[in-house]
């Protein structure tokens, strides 16, 4: 099972703003594995750097009374809002033959019976970034800690097998739904 440490911190408010886009902007700070011990688990830390023209970064904790970042797209249905969380994170992984395949560890079954992948395993919440009155533009970081990624044994998933490759594919959104560029991280081999 994947838990989430998430660790928002550096957050820059600039009264000489530089007058970023409203769609957020994201880059890469870092990102590592550490295989897991006896007793510890597996884990993907990813720090990112952002910008935010508008700083309205972040879903606060009474965000899903708002019909926007529910859990569900209606009340009947069982498919995913997507902006239920505003970090997206996926995790591919190697398969023998070379290609890789994104992990989506759990299934659901729609009323008429099909099957969707739940890729939302290792989405999150960031917190609300909290600015001075009159500041938008704001940038920061923002460390994800991503636990137990590879002890997954679950229907649809490829198989970690030391000395293949993952790589990760990571999306922030805002609270007016604009979805920052996809960063890509360069393939790591799993130990």
């Amino acid at each position: 099972m994947g838990l989430f440490i998430l660790a928002i911190g550096g957050l820059n408010a600039c009264v000489n703003a530089p007058n970023y886009p409203n769609q957020p902007k994201i880059s890469l700070q870092s990102a590592s594995y550490t295989k897991g011990t006896a007793g510890a688990l597996d884990s993907i830390v990813t720090v990112i750097n952002f910008q935010d023209g508008n700083g309205d970064i972040g879903l606060g904790p009474n965000a899903s009374d708002d019909p926007k970042f529910t859990k569900y797209l209606d009340r009947d249905s069982i498919e995913y809002n997507p902006f239920f969380n505003n970090l997206w994170l996926r995790v591919f992984v190697q398969r023998a033959n070379g290609a890789y395949d994104s992990i989506a560890p759990f299934y659901n079954t729609t009323t008429d019976n099909r099957r969707i992948l739940d890729t939302r395993y290792f989405d999150a919440r960031t917190p609300v970034f909290v600015r001075p009155a009159g500041i938008t533009d704001v940038e920061g970081t923002i460390r994800v800690v991503s636990r137990d990624v590879f002890g997954l044994d679950a229907p649809g998933h490829p198989g970690f097998v030391s000395g293949r490759k993952f790589y990760l594919k990571i999306h922030l959104a805002d609270r007016a739904m604009n979805v920052s560029n996809t960063l890509v991280t360069n393939p790591q081999t799993i130990p």
